[in-house]
């Protein structure tokens, strides 16, 4: 397990994983006097994936385990829908977590990620502007990510104690109706960040309408990626690829942006 760099500041440390990846699917309800919570929470690091679900337990499973059942694997499926960073994980550390929501978990956790949830039907992400608050971090994973990599399995007799006890504690009828809402909102999440995808080849494609076989715009195609930390290399590569094709002799200095 690698971890590629690390910011720290007073209350946290961010740390960029490169190949270890971090989702939740978390659901939560406001009920006439309370509060109804549902998470899936995973960390995967090659084959291996590690499970936490609200009211069951955690696990430590191989990815083709998780894709044999088909309710873990669409859990695991819209939570990539509503990441932004995967990569991105972010320790509270302990002498100044402020961690306090023992509602959703049961236990003091310190690593959490930054990502979508759904209250009431709704988006949200941490920092959003609330009727009454700002939304809070959520995702936080009962386990250190470093630990994973010598985790052992979980053992085929625990693993069928934690499938009972995912079976009884699911409505499962209730799941697919709601189904139909998380499949609307990761929809919607996903055409949003598409249009946003859209307006960064446009201001891009600006660049290229410019006389394409002069050296000088290709370095400014990279100093935009320098400037744009959320700039994928992919995306600029797909770019070129479809407007300068007959500069071939410059692909290789795009090719290498962010490498």
């Amino acid at each position: 397990m690698h971890c590629s760099s690390i910011d720290t500041n007073r209350n946290y440390a961010h740390h960029t994983f490169v190949n270890v990846e971090f989702t939740a699917f978390i659901d939560i309800r406001h009920l006439k006097d309370n509060y109804e919570y549902d998470y899936h929470l995973f960390i995967r690091y090659g084959n291996k994936v590690y499970m936490d679900v609200k009211g069951v337990g955690d696990v430590v499973i191989s990815y083709e385990e998780l894709q044999k059942n088909k309710y873990w694997k669409y859990y695991y499926d819209m939570s990539l829908m509503f990441a932004d960073d995967k990569h991105l994980a972010s320790q509270e550390l302990l002498f100044s977590s402020d961690y306090c929501d023992y509602i959703l978990y049961d236990t003091e956790r310190h690593w959490w990620i930054d990502t979508h949830y759904i209250v009431n039907n709704e988006l949200h992400r941490y920092g959003d502007k609330g009727v009454r608050d700002t939304y809070d971090k959520l995702a936080y994973f009962k386990i250190n990510p470093f630990d994973l990599e010598n985790m052992d399995y979980t053992s085929p007799e625990d693993l069928e104690v934690f499938q009972m006890n995912y079976i009884i504690d699911e409505d499962f009828e209730s799941k697919r109706t709601k189904c139909v809402a998380y499949n609307n909102l990761a929809i919607e999440y996903q055409t949003k960040k598409m249009e946003e995808m859209s307006e960064e080849i446009e201001e891009l494609s600006t660049y290229f309408k410019l006389e394409v076989e002069d050296r000088k715009n290709v370095l400014s195609v990279i100093a935009l990626y320098d400037k744009n930390e959320d700039m994928n290399r992919d995306l600029l590569m797909m770019i070129y690829k479809n407007l300068i094709r007959t500069n071939a002799n410059h692909f290789h200095i795009v090719a290498n942006v962010g490498g």
